[in-house]
């Protein structure tokens, strides 16, 4: 079964309410996703791995809007780091 985008907004405006939290100015991975023009899977890592901070109220992710803009300013080369071994010559 899929899950339409509004049945999402749906239990996102309920995790809301839930949390008795004033959210003005916290978003959803999916709308930090198309801030940073990524995949809602590599903002999850971000969050995972701490590079990125957020509030979990059950299975949904809020992010601070003002995180997201300024993790956007940040400087990211695409792909994999290169590790340090393979920067250095090999000497015989």
């Amino acid at each position: 079964m899929k899950v339409t985008s509004e049945a999402k907004r749906k239990v996102v405006n309920i995790a809301k309410e839930k949390a008795g939290l004033e959210l003005a100015g916290w978003i959803t991975v999916e709308e930090a996703a198309e801030m940073l023009k990524l995949t809602p899977r590599r903002v999850r890592n971000f969050l995972l791995s701490g590079r990125l901070a957020a509030m979990r109220v059950g299975r949904t992710w809020f992010i601070q809007r003002k995180d997201v803009l300024d993790f956007s300013l940040i400087q990211r080369t695409p792909g994999r780091p290169v590790e340090k071994h393979k920067l250095t010559p090999k000497f015989k």
